[in-house]
């Protein structure tokens, strides 16, 4: 945890104090929300998130590779941004959705695989253990990933949002005042015991509600 701190503490410090204040509320209101609102707002996040990584990606990383072109350099970075903010972000959606049901596929195929691994390896059959491993790889995989995106991600995403969130939050509201590294592993403590009514709050603000409804609605 120290060396995050550290870190933490590294990139606040280049920012210059004028706008250091600002830029940490700024921070501890994007945890808040995450915290409180995430999964209601997982779509306008996600597609936030596209349009930032997007221009980010057209203007700096795709202009840089292009390379200098002179004096329209600057414009062409802003039209690649733009460019590619938009197309990222229409996109979007149905990549995280292939994501989620990549990961929960993922799942799937490691537990068929270790479980078969590891009983039949106690009995010195490595051999019949692959064997029956992969074949209860193959047939996990699809139930798996429905069985993630539909049931698993949502309380998944709902936890690890307001934990993360509120330890982000409690930290970014002490880091105002100090940088000393045992207050701010404290505040982590204290934002993590908030991020436990944070996320009942968002269990039920979000009651009954899919992934499928939050991120497939119109």
């Amino acid at each position: 945890m120290g060396n995050e701190i550290n870190m933490i503490e590294q990139m606040y410090s280049s920012i210059p104090e004028e706008i250091l204040i600002p830029a940490l509320v700024v921070t501890i209101l994007g945890c808040l929300f995450d915290a409180l609102l995430g999964f209601r707002f997982l779509k306008l996040i996600i597609v936030f998130s596209a349009l930032s990584f997007g221009y980010n990606f057209g203007s700096v990383e795709l202009a840089m590779y292009i390379g200098d072109v002179g004096d329209i350099g600057e414009t062409l970075g802003l039209i690649l941004g733009i460019v590619c903010a938009v197309l990222f972000a229409l996109v979007s959606l149905k990549v995280y959705k292939a994501l989620v049901y990549f990961a929960g596929g993922a799942i799937g195929v490691m537990l068929g695989l270790a479980v078969p691994l590891a009983v039949f390896g106690m009995f010195d059959l490595a051999a019949v253990g692959a064997i029956v491993g992969i074949i209860l790889a193959i047939v996990l995989a699809v139930p798996a990933a429905k069985l993630f995106f539909n049931k698993l991600y949502k309380p998944f995403y709902i936890i690890f949002s307001s934990l993360g969130g509120m330890m982000g939050a409690a930290m970014c509201a002490v880091m105002i005042f100090t940088f000393d590294i045992y207050v701010l592993a404290l505040s982590m403590l204290v934002g993590m015991l908030l991020g436990i009514p944070a996320a009942i709050l968002q269990f039920k603000l979000n009651r009954d509600v899919t992934l499928a409804d939050r991120i497939e609605s119109k």
